[in-house]
Formats: structure tokens, C-alpha cells, sequence
């Protein structure tokens, strides 16, 4: 048995979310020595995770036939992410869950999958306990978005070796700092010869000069602060400037850059702009403006923000742009010897967009010429995985390489003049005409489509893989030339060379049909808002989910599975087992891991619960039980199976959930762990004794009325102590069964008050169960939790808003001689 602990008094802790409160708390973290000494604020729950109350819609006017599938992800499912939760979604009905997450998370990953096979996948922040997504019309680009962007908050100005203010000329050397905190006026003079230095605004500083920023030169905007200058001539190495978030600098003429150059508030910038001779990546994540055009030479930006020029936006050779936020030209475009990867939105208003000289250019987002032709020139590349349109026309010359794998359109001419031009499940449309020429090599890849009232065909056009599409809506025109493979053709008007039929121009496959009897079915999508044709849809069970998303395609009452934690891992509630006394705070009394498989049906009702769980330490000497209450009524429970028995305490029912509760399904997981794992005390907590290899336990559960409420995994975990079924045991706040003995609450260190729904803490709000959303890395026996997770303090006396990944082995987050470990 363990001591017990001292009680002490509860003192509030006001915790500062702004610059310095992680020093705080580190200090308090070194100031207690117990978690008995902890500080914690009165109405904090304990809590490692977070209740996001999901709400996910479609829109109206999207093509989402029957009902889609609706996945959400901790990390992108493509990149190994992690599957919590599986439903229906449909346009007549949201998907509504409320989703228990690790509290450190930042983001969900909601992948959607329709009826008629098109996907999309969005990374949505987790901001507060309300998360209310609705995907975008299928008319618009989406098939993957990320809504984060990070701007980098700045240095403060308390390393000044002088601070400046009023109006006056200073000069700045020897590496020094100058600060203005407050109002400046005058000019600034950098030394370089010298050793150079730094001006860091935090106030407002306006400078009537051209500076001249050498080496070992920096202007640093920060904290709020503000700068107004004529000019910034940049030149030698180890020199820049710095923007950062809430700052801003305006610089009245033009700008020619070297060193670095970074970002993160707004600049405007009155003249042309030259980004050159960078030494790192020009970083945007702000707003910037350009009054004049934009050079790139041999540079590179990354662009997360918004970028704006008023001219020409020019790329030459070396240069590169990532493109994450918005870029807008307000005349052309051109890309010569470089490459880009749009993964946002790119605008031209006006002229062009030309790919030369070798360049690549990769669209994953949205790319736009409001008023002008897409040209591809000279060997260019273009990836085009998201939306590029045209308002007049779109040329492949000179030996272009294009993979259209999403949408191109044009409200003009569409000419295919040189190259290889390749469709993979991509959508073309011209408004007007499009024309395909001797040079150029067309394949169409599985379900891709080709749009427009007039085609003029003046090569062959071949298909492969699954089945492709062109619809002209007025004329196709075909000389000499063939059409081959799968590609179906609808049109009431094929004109072709007189005296051949169509099957000598319609072959290896390829047919022609008039419009609306086409037999091909390509889908409305993100990439497509045309579609063609109709689909048909397999459900074998009849419950309205399709087979292809259906979990159970020959079981009308059950449709989808989703897990708590996840598909792959396991969670972990620890207990101090000595209450109502106070015990040593190692949390290892009894340690279980478990997982929960939740099976619902098509309107996401509850049908079957299936935990696993497993016993992973029992640092104690008494004989203890595991159970699990649910919020589900026993009488719409058909049975419950499982468990593992050892002793005569508990009663059941027929059913197999302990007998008793009239609101409640209670789950006995394990009745006597003494019984089950008879030995030596201490189970799994001295590295000295031998390693007890335990079973993993299976409950399951099937319901006789399908649930639409049935609450959050894990549930109500508890334990029973020392044989004592009335002695349980829940996490802080969690209320008791139908068979607890009150007796208890309000003895010796307990302070709960059942008439308030207070239960399970001290009078210093100390718990006697903790969960973990992980397999938890315990303490040895007799290790303080605070000793051993090193920023378990400064969570909890932070009421949950620091270091709320506390838990994972993260650099200084523990100390590792007091884990046990396996040996």
C-alpha cells in the first residue's frame, strides 16, 4: 500500500498566454517537487484531449449522387494519417459527431468519397471546440486545400545597445543594435566598413533617405512596428530585411535585393522590384505589394501569403516559386529557364502567361488569365493537377510536355501545336474551337474528357485505360486522320473525309455517338462541371450506402466503422488506487490500454461497440477490477460478450453486462487482476522483477435499437477497489454508477459533492484517473508523474493550455530513467 500524500491548500493560478509564460511555468514546474504541491486552477478537468463538435456539409448544387463517405484523419490518410471516424454525408444531411482528438492537434483531415468515384480531401485547423467545414461545389477546384499559414510573430526590442527616438542622424556600426520603441524621424547610416549593425523597429520610424544596406547590415520591422522609407539599396552578404506579423514597412521607390529577405506582415514596395542574389529563400507569409513589375533572378520564393504586382511578374533562369497563398499580376507572366509550383491561386489580369525555355510549371491550386492566352513555349512543362483557365486562348507550342491530370479551360481558341499532351482523368474545354495539329501527340487516360462546340482534328488521337470522352456540341472535323481506343465520341454533326466511314476513322475501340446517347458516365468533379452521361450505382444490401463505401456491402444494419483513438493505436487511463486517500501520484496502481471499434449504420446510428483492452501495470497490492459504463439504456442492448472472470463478486444479467443499472450498459472488463495475474506485487512497476506478458481482452457489444447518442470513447472507465464493488473509481468529474457507495465521497482527501456533479478530486483539484490518448509511457514504481513527464507541471498548473503533448518523448518533455521500460 502507499502513503498518503500531504493536502495542501488550492492557490489559483492566473496564467499569461503571451512572450514569457512558458518561463513561467518552467519555474513552477521547478518549484514543485510533488504533484501533491501542484497549483492548479479550480475548474481544470484533467483532460489530454479535446470534444470537437464536427459539422460537415455539401453543397446543394454540387453533383453528390445517393450518399457519400465521409472520413476524418489524424494526418493526411495519404502520408500515413491516422483514421478516427467514417460516416454518411449526403446534401439533405450533414455529418454531426462530436470527434475526442489529442489536444496538441492543430488540424483534421476530412476526406470525402462520392458515388460517383471522385474524392476530395481538405485540411481543416482545429481552433476551438466547434469545427464546421462545408466542401466546396464540385464546380470548383478542391482536391487538396490547407487553411493554415504560419506567420512568425518577431523578436522584441529589449536587446538594444541603443534606443532612438524623436528626430535625428544616427549611424550604425560596430554590430550594434538601434531600437525604436517609439516615434523616429531623421536618417540612418550603416557602416559597414565598420562591422555594420542592426536598426529593429518596434515603434513607427519614417526615414526621408535612400539606405544603403551593406554587409553586415539589417533592417528588422517587429512587434507591431512600422517603417516608412524612401529606398533600400541592397548589396554584399550577411545583410537583409525582416518583416515580421502585425509589422509592416512601405517603401516608397524601387527595391534590388541581396542576402535575405523574409516577410511576414505587410510591405508595400512603390517601384519595380529585382529579388537577386538571395543567400536564402525570400519568404512571404504576409501581404506584399508591388507598385511596378517583379524580376526573380536565380531566386527563390516561397510565397504564403499575398503577393501583388501591378506589372509583369517574371521568372528568369535558375528561379523558382512555391506558391501557397495568393499571386497576382496585373499583366503578364513568364517563366524563362524556371519553374513553378502553384499550390494556391495564381491571377493574371491581363496579356498572357508564358512557359519558356525549358521551364516547368505545376498547378495543384487554381491558376487564372482573366483577360488573356496560356502559352506554352519552347520545351516548357505544365503538371496541372488543379484548375487553369484561360479568357482567351490556350497554345501548346514548340514542343511542349503537358499532363493535364484536373481542368483547363479557354473561352477562346485552343490550339495543340507541338508536343505531347497527355490527359490522366482531366477535363479540356474550349468555349469556341479546339484545334489539334500535325505536331502535336493527344493520349486521353482513364475517364478524361475533351469539351467544345468545333473540333478540328489534324493528327490521331489515341486512348487508353478505362474510358474517355470528347463531346464536340456543333462540328468534328477529321480528314485522313484516326481516333483509337477507348474514347467515345458524341456529336450530331462528324464531318470526315467523303467516301470513308466512320469505322476507318473510329478504331481499336472508339465510337461515335449522337449527343445524349452517350454511353460513357463521367462524373460532375472537382476537375470536371460538365460530366456526361449517366451512372449506375451497386447496393447490394439496400441500405443507401453504395457497396464501393460501404464497410459491411451484404449487412443493411451496419455501414461504417471508426476507432477511438484510431485505427492503429491504443489510449491509456492510469489510477491512484488509495482513494478516497491521497495517493503517491505515479499513476501506475493500475494501467490499462484500450480501443474502441464503433460500427454505425447509414444514418451513422450506433450498432455494435467493440473494445480491446489490456492490463499494463498494477503498482499496487490490492485486488482491483476494470470496468466501463456507457450512457446506452440496458434495454436496447441485444447482448454483451467478453470479459474475463475470475472471482463471484459481480452480477450479470443474461445479457452479459453487470446487472443493476437501469441507464446504464456497464462493461466488466476484468473482476480480480490479483486472481488473474497471481504473483508478486508491483505488476510491470519494478524494472528489478520479472515482466508479466498480459492478455489482451475483447468486449463487444450489439445493440437491439441502434443509437444516434450514445457518447464519447473511451466512455466512463473505471475501476472497482480490493474486491469492493461500491469503491470505484472514475476520471476527476466523472460520475459513478447505479452500485457505488457513497459512503465514501467526502472522506479523508475525496471533496466531492455528488449534488453538483463534482466527483472524484481533492479540495486542490487533484485527480485519482488520468487518460492518455496513447499507449502512456508510465513511471517506475514510486516515481512522482512530475519527475518523470518533465512538463507535466507546466500543463497542469496552465489548466491544459501549455505543453498539452506533455506525454510523447519529445526532446527535454522527460526523464527516461524514470519510464519503465520493458525489460
Amino acid at each position: 500500500m502507499k502513503k498518503h500524500g500531504i493536502l495542501l491548500s488550492l492557490v489559483m493560478i492566473v496564467i499569461s498566454l503571451f512572450s514569457g509564460c512558458r518561463k513561467d511555468h518552467e519555474q513552477i514546474q521547478k518549484k514543485a517537487e510533488k504533484t501533491s504541491e501542484l497549483q492548479v486552477p479550480t475548474d481544470f478537468k484533467w483532460k489530454t484531449t479535446l470534444d470537437v463538435s464536427l459539422r460537415v456539409s455539401l453543397p446543394m448544387n454540387g453533383f453528390f449522387p445517393l450518399t457519400s463517405k465521409l472520413s476524418i484523419y489524424q494526418g493526411n490518410p495519404f502520408s500515413g494519417g491516422l483514421l478516427i471516424v467514417s460516416g454518411s454525408v449526403s446534401k439533405e444531411n450533414s455529418f454531426d459527431q462530436i470527434v475526442r482528438i489529442p489536444a496538441y492537434l492543430n488540424s483534421l483531415f476530412l476526406y470525402l468519397e462520392t458515388t460517383a468515384g471522385t474524392q476530395q480531401i481538405v485540411e481543416v485547423p482545429v481552433l476551438g471546440n466547434q469545427l464546421s467545414y462545408t466542401f466546396e461545389s464540385s464546380e470548383v477546384k478542391q482536391l487538396f486545400k490547407s487553411l493554415n499559414a504560419v506567420q512568425e510573430i518577431g523578436p522584441e526590442c529589449d536587446d538594444c545597445d541603443q534606443v532612438i527616438s524623436g528626430s535625428g542622424n544616427y549611424n550604425i556600426g560596430n554590430g550594434q543594435t538601434y531600437c525604436v520603441q517609439d516615434n523616429f524621424t531623421g536618417t540612418i547610416t550603416f557602416q559597414t566598413w565598420n562591422g555594420g549593425g542592426t536598426l529593429k523597429i518596434c515603434g513607427t520610424a519614417t526615414i526621408n533617405q535612400n539606405i544603403s544596406l551593406g554587409t553586415n547590415s539589417w533592417i528588422i520591422v517587429t512587434q507591431g512596428g512600422s517603417l516608412d522609407i524612401n529606398g533600400i539599396q541592397m548589396w554584399g552578404s550577411n545583410n537583409g530585411v525582416k518583416v515580421y506579423a502585425n509589422s509592416s514597412i512601405q517603401i516608397s521607390g524601387g527595391l534590388s535585393t541581396t542576402g535575405t529577405f523574409v516577410n511576414h506582415g505587410t510591405m508595400t514596395i512603390g517601384g519595380f522590384a529585382t529579388f537577386q542574389l538571395l543567400s536564402t529563400p525570400f519568404i512571404n507569409t504576409g501581404e506584399l505589394s508591388v507598385g511596378s513589375g517583379v524580376n526573380l533572378n536565380n531566386a527563390v520564393l516561397l510565397n504564403s501569403g499575398t503577393f501583388s504586382a501591378a506589372g509583369v511578374i517574371k521568372l528568369n533562369n535558375g528561379s523558382s516559386i512555391t506558391n501557397d497563398g495568393t499571386i497576382t499580376a496585373g499583366d503578364q507572366s513568364e517563366l524563362n529557364g524556371s519553374s513553378m509550383m502553384n499550390n494556391g491561386s495564381f491571377i493574371i489580369n491581363n496579356s498572357r502567361f508564358n512557359i519558356n525555355g525549358g521551364s516547368t510549371f505545376t498547378n495543384n491550386g487554381d491558376m487564372g488569365v482573366t483577360a488573356g492566352s496560356f502559352n506554352v513555349n519552347f520545351s516548357g512543362s505544365v503538371v496541372n493537377n488543379g484548375s487553369i483557365s484561360a479568357a482567351s486562348q490556350i497554345k501548346f507550342n514548340s514542343g511542349s510536355n503537358v499532363a493535364n491530370n484536373c481542368m483547363m479551360t479557354c473561352g477562346d481558341l485552343a490550339e495543340f501545336n507541338s508536343g505531347n499532351i497527355v490527359f490522366q482523368n482531366g477535363y479540356f474545354r474550349s468555349d469556341d474551337r479546339i484545334q489539334i495539329n500535325s505536331g502535336a501527340n493527344t493520349i486521353l487516360k482513364n475517364g478524361s474528357m475533351m469539351s467544345s462546340p468545333k473540333f478540328f482534328i489534324y493528327t490521331n488521337i489515341s486512348g487508353q485505360g478505362s474510358s474517355n470522352s470528347i463531346k464536340a456540341t456543333s462540328d468534328f472535323t477529321i480528314s485522313s486522320q484516326t481516333v483509337s481506343g477507348p474514347i467515345e465520341l458524341s456529336t450530331n454533326n462528324l464531318i470526315i473525309l467523303p467516301g470513308t466511314p466512320a469505322s476507318q476513322h473510329f478504331i481499336n475501340g472508339a465510337t461515335v455517338v449522337a449527343i445524349g446517347e452517350e454511353q460513357n458516365f463521367t462524373a460532375v468533379t472537382a476537375c470536371n462541371p460538365e460530366g456526361l452521361g449517366s451512372i449506375t450505382v451497386t447496393d447490394m444490401d439496400g441500405d443507401g450506402v453504395p457497396d464501393e463505401l460501404d464497410a459491411f456491402p451484404n449487412d443493411p444494419d451496419r455501414a461504417f466503422r471508426s476507432w477511438y483513438p484510431n485505427e492503429n493505436n491504443f489510449s491509456t487511463i492510469a489510477f491512484e488506487d488509495l482513494w478516497p486517500g491521497m495517493g503517491d501520484f505515479d499513476f501506475n496502481d493500475m494501467v490499462v490500454i484500450m480501443q474502441y471499434e464503433i460500427v454505425t449504420n447509414a444514418e451513422n446510428e450506433l450498432v455494435d461497440l467493440n473494445g480491446k483492452f489490456r492490463l499494463m501495470a498494477a503498482g499496487a497490492s490490492l485486488n482491483n477490477g476494470f470496468a466501463v459504463a456507457i450512457d446506452i439504456a440496458p434495454d436496447n442492448v441485444a447482448s454483451v460478450n467478453g470479459g474475463v472472470i475470475a472471482g463471484s463478486l459481480i452480477n450479470f444479467d443474461a445479457k452479459g453486462f453487470e446487472s443493476g443499472h437501469t441507464n446504464q450498459t456497464v462493461w466488466i472488463v476484468m473482476d480480480a487482476i490479483n486472481d488473474l495475474y497471481p504473483g508478486p506485487d508491483f505488476l510491470n512497476t519494478v524494472p528489478e522483477l520479472a515482466y508479466v506478458e498480459t492478455d489482451t481482452i475483447t468486449v463487444s457489444m450489439i445493440l437491439s435499437t441502434p443509437q444516434a447518442n450514445y457518447g464519447i470513447a473511451p466512455f466512463n472507465p473505471f475501476i472497482f477497489v480490493n474486491q469492493e464493488r461500491g469503491k470505484e473509481i472514475h476520471l476527476l468529474d466523472f460520475p459513478p454508477t447505479a452500485l457505488v457507495d457513497p459512503v465514501y465521497f467526502g472522506m479523508w482527501e475525496d471533496n466531492s459533492v455528488p449534488q453538483v456533479g463534482k466527483y472524484y478530486k481533492t479540495d486542490s483539484n487533484l485527480p485519482w484517473a488520468i487518460e492518455i490518448p496513447v499507449s502512456f509511457d508510465y513511471p517506475i514504481e514510486k516515481v512522482d508523474i512530475l519527475q518523470t513527464h518533465l512538463k507535466f507541471a507546466g500543463w497542469a498548473t496552465s489548466g491544459g493550455t501549455l505543453f498539452t503533448d506533455w506525454y510523447l518523448n519529445l526532446s527535454g518533455y522527460r526523464n527516461q530513467g524514470n519510464v519503465y521500460v520493458k525489460p
